[in-house]
C-alpha cells in the first residue's frame, strides 16, 4: 500500500513573518528550513540571534520578526553570547596592548 502524500510545507514570506508580534517556533522553522527542535535548541542555547528562550512556569520562546528576517537574509552567523563576549574582550585587549606599545 503506498504511503499517503504529505502536504508540502508552505514557506512564509518576509511580510507574513513581520506581521507577528512573536513568531511561533513552527512558523520560524518553516521559514528557515529548520526543524522545530533545532529552532528550540538554538534559542535555549542562546545561539540564535533572532530570539530567546524564557523559563517561567514553563519554557517559552520569543522570536522577534525583524531579527528572524535579518538573520535569514543576511546569513548572520550564529554565535553564543559567551563567544561574542570573548571576541570583544580579545579585541579590546589587542587595542589596549597596541596603544601601550605605540607610546613606548
Amino acid at each position: 500500500m503506498p504511503r499517503p502524500k504529505t502536504r508540502p510545507s508552505v514557506v512564509p514570506t518576509d511580510e507574513e513573518i513581520l506581521s507577528y508580534d512573536s513568531v511561533p517556533v513552527s512558523v520560524a522553522a518553516r521559514y528557515l528550513g529548520w526543524t522545530e527542535n533545532n529552532v528550540r535548541l538554538a534559542l535555549r542555547e542562546g545561539t540564535a540571534p533572532f530570539g530567546i528562550a524564557i523559563k517561567d512556569r514553563q519554557l517559552c520562546y520569543k522570536i522577534t520578526p525583524g531579527g528572524l528576517v535579518t538573520f535569514k537574509r543576511s546569513g548572520t552567523p550564529v554565535a553564543s553570547f559567551d563567544t561574542l563576549l570573548l571576541l570583544v574582550r580579545r579585541a579590546i585587549r589587542q587595542e589596549i596592548g597596541g596603544a601601550v606599545h605605540e607610546k613606548d
